[in-house]
């Protein structure tokens, strides 16, 4: 009896911690790595092609954190246990990079906390073929009418 018990409380606080998972996501913008989370980050890391050596400032910094910026790796934590609170900002200024990698947070007590970049997908243009009309044989025309539109499509696009 007491066995079964304690497996279905243990069953049961395993699948509370999964429905009240952590979470960050954080964004690359113009040099700022920015983040929103839903819980305080006690320590992070991730890997960089060498374009994050120079990482420092932020929210981090303004929470005490020290941060270690290598050729290939940005480490932050607080040597007397502070945290970023929950919330939104810039964790580090100087992140000049396209995409970061093996993104590894903590919580509180050294939780794992569930983090994903969100990068936004450049925009596609939309081609019309305006002549020929669609269903029509192509014989003696020597030019073909199209029109291109988009947004954010970047210069020489």
């Amino acid at each position: 009896m007491y066995n079964t018990l304690l497996r279905n409380l243990s069953v049961f606080c395993t699948s509370v911690l999964f429905l009240f998972a952590q979470d960050v996501t954080l964004t690359l913008d113009g040099g700022n790595l920015n983040y929103v989370s839903s819980s305080d980050i006690a320590g992070f890391q991730f890997s960089h092609g060498g374009c994050a050596a120079g990482a420092t400032g932020g929210d981090a910094a303004a929470n005490g954190f020290m941060v270690s910026a290598s050729s290939g790796v940005v480490l932050g934590f607080s040597l007397t246990g502070g945290t970023i609170p929950e919330g939104a900002g810039t964790l580090v200024e100087g992140v000049n990079c396209e995409t970061i990698s093996n993104l590894v947070f903590s919580g509180v007590g050294g939780i794992t906390l569930e983090t994903v970049l969100s990068v936004d997908e450049p925009a596609s243009p939309a081609v019309t073929i305006v002549f020929p009309a669609e269903g029509s044989e192509f014989t003696d025309a020597t030019s073909i009418d199209v029109t291109v539109s988009g947004s954010d499509m970047g210069d020489g696009d």
